[in-house]
């Protein structure tokens, strides 16, 4: 893990529990809500190809609002950051500015 990663609030332990497994690659979701929330995580590689089935995991209601909540707060620095890009891409006339 680098020292730029964020981690809401979690302990040693919890840290060796989130990184006990792989991490699988995922550039496409899909979210559904109804008794639970089910988030289907998928790959695509090209454009034209279907997406590929990755892995789902369901939450309760309540989870759900936790794991938002979580996400929130830990991609808002990253969410500005990328906002201030933009903003100086359009006023450099689309000049490419790197984060």
């Amino acid at each position: 893990m680098s020292k730029e990663t964020k981690a809401s609030g979690l302990s040693v332990e919890e840290m060796k529990i989130a990184y006990s497994g792989q991490a699988i690659l995922s550039n496409k979701f899909y979210v559904t809500v109804g008794s639970v929330v089910r988030i289907t995580f998928a790959e695509v590689h090209f454009l034209e190809e279907s997406p590929i089935f990755r892995t789902a995991v369901a939450l309760s209601i309540q989870d759900a609002i936790s794991l938002k909540n979580v996400l929130q707060d830990l991609l808002k620095e990253p969410e500005d950051q990328i906002a201030k890009v933009i903003e100086a891409q359009k006023k450099s006339g689309g000049e490419n500015v790197g984060i």
